[in-house]
């Protein structure tokens, strides 16, 4: 992309009272970037106010140096930002009403990615949820599709985990800049996606996880997929703004369904009773979307073995001092990283480096902050 283009996408962007549904229709009137910029005053006004009219005036014909330390900030983090009038911005993306006039990527954003499902839900999963969105999401995999969602604990980092240890791809869209780790206890998963997948988000380098980011970025999460599964959200979930934005985007909407008497459950058993489609396998979801679909693979992604069988039957699996500490701390039941740590006497990022790699071998499962042997 001409780093010309680029620069007035940003510069658009920054100047304040447009936003993505305004763009949405200077974009689709004029075309492109630059005959905004070419257009005259008179023809501006008809969306925008005399104000606004004049301050992108002003701001589209002058250097802006933030503007340059932007891109070349990007450049050197090795990341990309894709415009509107890119050819690989999301196909999806752009059908809807208030679509992102930018979009900044970390990691590799390919055209199978069009064939995705967004996963959401609760922050603080209970089993039921969190084995539910496990067992969806790696048969989703299977399926070929990829798993989109929000990066956040809970549900969203499940679905992450889930589709990278089977194998597939996974995009992550943040409610902050792709520079920034967020939550920090994400850190390595945040890693894996950029590596497996990509990061995506819609705000400039180095913006601050801000609460009413994230209801904005739920229209990207449905926006990008061909669906939105929600796998278990309560009453006031903020996996119900993400269901929202599906329907008002015409894409599905499926739902997990929940224990009758759970508070967890409450948001997806309605959404249920309103029209959503209930969902207990990828069939479902495959049959909805994409009819006579067949899995990508035959069988299930074969899971790693338990520790002890990993060590007796993988000659080349030799566990690190660290690992085999960490291993011996380990058991059936859940252990609290905060206790971990302490007990190995080195620091959480470190701790959660080994777990995630473990994790991503199919030995450790977590449940918010606790981690156990697979068996």
């Amino acid at each position: 992309m001409e780093r010309e283009i680029a620069e007035l996408y940003l510069k658009f962007q920054k100047t304040a009272g447009i936003g993505p549904a305004t763009f949405a229709k200077l974009i689709r009137h004029f075309g492109s970037i630059r005959k905004i910029k070419e257009a005259n005053e008179y023809e501006l006004r008809k969306f925008l106010s005399p104000v606004i009219v004049e301050e992108l005036f002003e701001r589209m014909n002058r250097e802006d140096p933030e503007v340059n330390r932007e891109i070349d900030n990007l450049y050197r983090l090795g990341a990309e930002l894709v415009v509107y009038e890119s050819e690989n911005y999301p196909r999806l993306l752009r059908e809807i009403s208030s679509p992102p006039s930018v979009l900044y990527i970390r990691g590799k954003l390919l055209p199978g990615d069009e064939r995705a499902i967004a996963v959401v839900g609760t922050r603080h999963p209970t089993p039921h949820g969190k084995s539910a969105t496990e067992k969806i999401c790696e048969e989703l995999v299977r399926y070929g599709f990829t798993i989109i969602s929000g990066l956040a604990h809970g549900i969203d980092s499940i679905a992450h985990r889930s589709a990278l240890q089977a194998g597939g791809r996974t995009i992550g869209v943040l409610g902050c800049g792709i520079d920034r780790v967020y939550p920090a206890s994400n850190a390595w998963l945040f890693h894996e996606v950029m590596m497996k997948g990509c990061l995506i988000s819609e705000f400039p380098l180095g913006t601050p996880p801000n609460a009413y980011n994230f209801p904005k970025r739920n229209r990207i999460i449905s926006g990008m997929a061909l669906g939105t599964i929600i796998a278990e959200a309560g009453e006031k979930s903020g996996a119900l703004i993400t269901a929202n934005y599906a329907l008002e985007q015409n894409r599905e909407l499926f739902a997990i369904p929940g224990p009758i008497d759970s508070e967890k459950s409450a948001g997806v058993n309605r959404l249920i009773e309103e029209g959503a489609i209930p969902v207990t396998s990828a069939r479902i979801v495959a049959e909805t979307l994409l009819p006579s679909i067949e899995p990508l693979y035959p069988t299930p992604v074969e899971m790693a073995k338990p520790v002890q069988e990993l060590k007796e039957e993988t000659p080349e699996y030799k566990p690190s001092s660290a690992e085999q500490k960490l291993l011996a701390i380990l058991s059936k039941e859940p252990v609290h990283i905060d206790t971990i740590a302490e007990r190995l006497g080195i620091p959480i990022k470190d701790v959660l480096s080994l777990l995630f790699a473990f994790e991503l071998k199919g030995v450790v499962k977590q449940f918010p902050g606790k981690y156990f042997i697979k068996v």
